[in-house]
């Protein structure tokens, strides 16, 4: 079960989000960028944009 986090959020729970980007695209796993830095995610996580 997801917990009440202390700004009221759920922790655990699925959220819809909204990015902006500077950029027009299409969003696409890091794991497709083709680049094995952010594949293996050692910058972080986070997600590529096609052009």
């Amino acid at each position: 079960a997801a917990e009440e986090t202390a700004d009221g959020g759920k922790d655990g729970a699925a959220a819809d989000a909204v990015v902006s980007a500077p950029v027009a695209g299409h969003v696409i796993a890091l794991d497709d960028t083709g680049d094995p830095v952010f594949a293996s995610r050692a910058l972080g996580e986070g997600v590529g944009i096609q052009p």
